[in-house]
This record gives C-alpha cells, structure tokens and sequence, in this order.
C-alpha cells in the first residue's frame, strides 16, 4: 500500500483499491481478497473471526474473485534488525507493539531474551522463526 501500511504478505489491486491477498498465486483462475478489522466491505462478503489472533484484529473479511480482475499482485516483506538478529516485521499488535517472527533459528536462550525485552524496543513482541516449533 502506497501509504507504507504495507507489511510483510501479498497485495493486489481490485476495483480500484489496493487489497491483501491470501496468496499472490491464482487459484482455480481466482484470488481472494482480504479486509482485517472494520466493517464488511459488502453483503457478499464471507466473514472469519480469530479470537486470539497475534497482532491483527480477530475480524477478518474476505472476497474470492477473478484473478483476472487483480492487477499490481505482489509481495512485500518487511524487515528489521534487532541486534544483531534479523526479524521479519509481520504487523502491530492492538497496544502498538510490533509483531515480529525471527528469520533464522536461533538459541533458547537467546530467543527468550529478545522475546523479553524486543531487542531496544520493550514494546516489540517476537515469533520462532517459519516452520519452526522448537527453538535451538
């Protein structure tokens, strides 16, 4: 999104509007259309709710359409460094903390430390890193 609310996902335009996606890759020739928070954007609209949903609204709206009704289909994925560990920046969390993932394994240790104190930033919290569920 031009407006720098743009995170770490998959976005595309539809109708005019810049949207996420569920995938930046088409389905069946279709793309699904996401809204998070807020109110439907239409009758016509499926709505899931995420009641413990990390770092974005338990709310979320969505749309499958025509891909070839999507144009400008990309990803972003935003990142930082905490320390020295690199993080992957994935949203904000209601009470403005930002929701990050660690782009690497890394020791129990270490993990529990940058998960405590968010790197400098106290009101940052911090994932494993993809596909993992265990930490070194």
């Amino acid at each position: 999104m031009s407006d720098g609310r743009e995170l770490t996902g998959s976005y595309g335009t539809w109708r005019g509007q810049e949207w996420e996606l569920w995938s930046h890759a088409p389905e069946d020739g279709t793309l699904t259309v996401v809204q998070d928070g807020g109110e439907s954007p239409g009758a016509d609209w499926e709505h899931l709710v995420y009641p413990n949903r990390f770092a974005r609204t338990p709310d979320r709206f969505y749309k499958t359409v025509d891909a070839a009704e999507v144009s400008d289909v990309h990803n972003a994925h935003a990142t930082a460094r905490l320390g020295n560990a690199k993080v992957q920046i994935l949203g904000r969390t209601r009470k403005a903390a930002w929701a990050c993932r660690l782009s690497i394994t890394c020791r129990r240790q270490r993990f529990m430390r940058l998960r405590r104190n968010g790197g400098s930033n106290p009101m940052t919290a911090i994932l494993p890193s993809p596909g993992s569920n265990r930490i070194n």
